[in-house]
């Protein structure tokens, strides 16, 4: 059993010219809030508390998620005072945290890793990253591996195009870790993960899917195509 945070208070921008306003994270996928495919799949997957770090469109959620009850697991709606970035709001939703180690994870992706034997494994080596291999690293930038790809020796700006590992954005960290970063508002990838990097930052290697619903033509392909998110 674990604990996991749900990043899911990001503005959107790039996707309001389709969704209107509506958070991204509750666009539909398959007639279903692309968010609640994350959460079934947590659930089904050992999570014993989800925490949702909102800010946009917080009052949005908080009425879907009063009539829809998409999960029997407790979810904790931490609404951010103002917009913290991908550390603060980390750093902020961490308070709720019981566990030694919390799962951490993006609401507008889906990544078909085992949760539950990503947290088994970073609860071994310490704090870890989900690396996945794409073959256009044009928008993720890219993860350099060690030679035996088992850590993260740093991470590479966006670049042109060809393949690469990159960061799937789903991390375990340790929550007393956390609670040593600054306050206020700050970047996860910026801030803390190159110096995470050279400290140790295990890397958990992954193929399979992942799909991010952040520009409209991903979220089109994956509304049309994806139609077993959460089976």
């Amino acid at each position: 059993m674990y604990t996991a945070i749900l990043l899911a208070g990001g503005f959107g921008s790039r996707l309001h010219s389709i969704s209107g306003g509506t958070p991204k994270p509750l666009m539909p996928i398959a007639n279903v809030p692309f968010v609640y495919h994350i959460m079934t799949k947590l659930e089904r997957e050992g999570c014993s508390k989800i925490i949702l770090a909102l800010h946009y469109g917080a009052e949005i959620f908080e009425k879907r998620l009063a009539v829809d009850n998409p999960v029997s697991v407790p979810v904790v709606q931490v609404i951010e005072p103002q917009p913290l970035g991908t550390g603060g709001a980390i750093k902020y939703a961490s308070s709720w945290v019981d566990d030694d180690f919390v799962l951490i994870l993006n609401a507008d992706t889906y990544c078909d890793v085992n949760f539950m034997d990503f947290v088994t494994f970073s609860s071994e080596v310490g704090n870890s990253v989900v690396v996945t291999k794409r073959e256009s690293s044009e928008r993720y930038g890219s993860v350099l591996l060690t030679p035996d790809s088992k850590r993260v020796r740093g991470f590479r700006e966006k670049q042109a195009s060809g393949p690469s590992q990159i960061n799937a954005g789903i991390y375990v960290f340790r929550k007393n870790e956390i609670g040593q970063w600054q306050e206020g508002a700050f970047s996860l990838e910026r801030d803390y993960l190159p110096d995470m990097a050279q400290k140790g930052l295990s890397a958990y290697l992954h193929e399979g899917l992942f799909v991010d619903i952040g520009v409209p033509e991903d979220y089109l392909w994956a509304d049309q195509n994806l139609r077993f998110l959460g089976d």
